[in-house]
């Protein structure tokens, strides 16, 4: 399997992540809203298996960076904008479009100003759980 496709399964299974969020959303289900993003994040930064106990975005988007160059030679993906984080080529490109992913995904709202300030998966995952449509921010939600 070419490594553009192996990307492409990688992505099709952080869309299987993407439903198990919404179904811990659902349900309420806050632990396993958090591990299903957490697994999301991986699969689209190509780093599934890798990085599994770190939840610094900045660090999980290192990783990342560093293993498409040696998978690449050094060469990176080019960019290559069907890819979205996976292709991007700085640390802070990859936070900001896997976020933004994540917000239109799951429909939730998510303050750009607070974005910018968010460090971990679990700060995330929390920032989105109470932006999820309905939740208003509400104690069922929090």
């Amino acid at each position: 399997m070419s490594l553009i496709d192996e990307i492409k399964h990688s992505h099709e299974l952080a869309d299987a992540s993407m439903e198990r969020m919404k179904a811990c959303a659902a349900v309420c289900d806050k632990d396993g809203f958090y591990k299903a993003m957490h697994d999301f994040i991986c699969l689209r930064f190509f780093i599934f298996g890798i990085a599994d106990d770190e939840d610094d975005l900045e660090r999980l988007a290192e990783i990342s960076l560093k293993r498409i160059f040696d998978l690449t030679g050094g060469s990176g993906l080019g960019g290559d904008v069907s890819l979205k984080c996976t292709g991007s080529s700085s640390v802070k490109e990859k936070i900001i479009l896997v976020e933004l992913l994540l917000k239109k995904q799951l429909g939730a709202s998510l303050d750009p100003f607070k974005a910018a300030y968010i460090e971990t998966v679990k700060e995330l995952a929390d920032t989105l759980w109470i932006g999820l449509p309905g939740s208003s921010g509400s104690a069922d939600r929090v």
